[in-house]
Formats: structure tokens, C-alpha cells, sequence
């Protein structure tokens, strides 16, 4: 359980210069100090500064203890699809290649395009990729977390369903212990049901329904990113604060310092 003030930072994508940015208005901020970070998720792919993005993350969580980075669907995506976890994914490898911007995360750590023209090529180009990647960042990449959790708040990268069959604290415990397949069955039809796949959580992404229409959790508000918004979306249900979607700036923040206060800080 985290500690307030918090800082909850929005889907980076590979913009270390805006995190920058975002960075200078947040270290003059009277909570700066006292505050622990929650970075929501997605910090590959799409911009041009994916491995010094992350290593500019894994830098702020060793500033301040206790902060913590959860898992995006871009992220989950290229862990699984080169292996970076060392599992094997038949859905993840065609999926990154079919359905992802992966071409930034590729240049930034070999310094060219992935050649995704073949099968053979594409695997090849992975497996490049993940002897690129250094160490350090593969080990933090696959050990991401799902989701955070404060006295007033869950931080999660998309949302919780509605569609499911165990309730909301039930999800969230699966989230805690990086639980799915297996362990929720979603109602036929729903659009969960739908986006159902056994390696993909719709927590993280799947069903981008949740971003905006998230199943409730009792007594708290729910964090997230994952789907861009002009600003800040705020409901009593849930905040959303990716304004980037990691195709133009303002990156935002969410200072929380306590339960009920909040307040938004851009990168400008």
C-alpha cells in the first residue's frame, strides 16, 4: 500500500524529453520531497527515446524508493513478443508485429527499422532486439507490475470489467498476483468476452471500453492511462490522465495528496 502525496505520471511511449519537462515543473512542487511516483504504464513504442526513456524511469524509482512503474500493453507486448521474460508467446510475436508502433522501440536499441516481411525475418529481428536490450532493462521490463494501490486509489493501466465474473476485489487481488487465464470467465457477448485472450489481461489493454467505464472499486478511484484523452478525465469513478498517447505533448501528472486532493501538473 503507498503512501500519499503520490505522483501518478502518464504513458511515456518513448518521450524521454517530455518526462524531462514534466520532470522540471515537478522537483519545484512543495510535495516533490515527499512524494512517491506511480508511472501508469506504456513506456515503449511510438517516440524516439524508448531505451533512455526507461532508463531514465528505472533512475527516478531508485531516487525515490518505494515508487513504482506498472505494466502497458505496449510493454506486455514486447516482453512477450522477444521474449524478453523468457517465455515462448504464439500470440504475442504476430500480434507486436501486426497490431503495434514497434518501429521506435527497434531503432532506439538496434539503430534501424525491424524487418517484419517475413516470419523468419520478423523472429530474427526479435531475437536481435532482446540481445540489445540491456540486461537490466529486460529484468525490469518483465517484472512490472499490474497495479498499485493507495488508501483512496488503484492505479491500473486500463480498468477493471464489469463483464467478469468475480467482483472488484476479486480482480484486484488477480492483479496483485499477476493472475488471469484461468482465473476469471467473461459474460458471452460482453466486449470483454470479445477481447477475451488467455496472454492478454484486459486490465492492461485488451478492452479499451475499461478505460472510460471501468467496474467500480468500493471506496476508491481508479488511476489510469491507456486511452488518450484532449485532458484529464475526471469522474467519481475513475481519472485518466493520458494526453499523449504518445503522439504529442502535454505529458501530465496527477499529484495526489491525499485521498480527496488532487491536482495536475503538465510537461508544458
Amino acid at each position: 500500500m503507498l503512501d500519499y502525496p503520490l505522483i501518478a505520471i502518464g504513458d511515456l511511449h518513448g518521450h524521454r524529453l517530455w518526462l524531462e519537462q514534466l520532470l522540471a515543473r515537478l522537483r519545484v512542487h512543495a510535495v516533490w520531497e515527499r512524494a512517491k511516483l506511480v508511472f501508469l504504464g506504456d513506456l515503449v513504442d511510438r517516440g524516439p527515446e524508448v531505451r533512455e526513456t526507461v532508463e531514465l524511469v528505472m533512475e527516478l524509482l531508485r531516487e525515490k524508493p518505494g515508487s513504482v512503474c506498472l505494466t502497458g500493453n505496449h510493454d506486455l507486448a514486447l516482453v512477450k513478443a522477444a521474449s524478453l521474460d523468457g517465455s515462448q508467446s504464439d500470440y504475442w510475436g504476430p500480434h507486436y508485429r501486426k497490431s503495434y508502433d514497434y518501429q521506435r522501440t527497434f531503432e532506439s536499441y538496434l539503430g534501424r527499422s525491424a524487418n517484419a516481411s517475413t516470419d523468419a525475418t520478423w523472429r530474427n529481428d526479435l531475437a536481435e532486439l532482446k540481445a540489445a536490450i540491456p540486461p537490466e532493462q529486460r529484468q525490469f521490463l518483465s517484472n512490472l507490475s499490474w497495479m498499485a494501490e493507495a488508501p483512496g486509489h488503484v492505479f491500473i493501466h486500463n480498468g477493471l470489467s464489469p463483464a467478469l465474473d468475480e467482483p472488484a476485489e476479486i480482480q484486484l487481488e488477480l492483479l496483485r498476483r499477476k493472475r488471469w487465464h484461468g482465473y476469471v470467465t467473461p459474460k458471452i457477448g460482453s466486449r470483454t468476452h470479445l477481447n477475451y485472450q488467455p496472454e492478454y489481461p484486459v486490465w492492461l489493454g485488451a478492452d479499451k471500453t475499461l478505460s472510460a467505464e471501468p467496474l467500480p472499486v468500493p471506496h476508491k478511484v481508479i488511476v489510469s492511462g491507456h486511452v488518450r484523452v484532449g485532458k484529464p478525465d475526471v469522474s467519481p469513478v475513475r481519472v485518466r490522465i493520458d494526453t499523449t498517447g504518445g503522439v504529442q505533448p502535454p505529458l501530465t501528472a496527477c499529484i495526489l495528496s491525499g485521498p480527496t486532493e488532487m491536482e495536475f501538473v503538465f510537461s508544458e
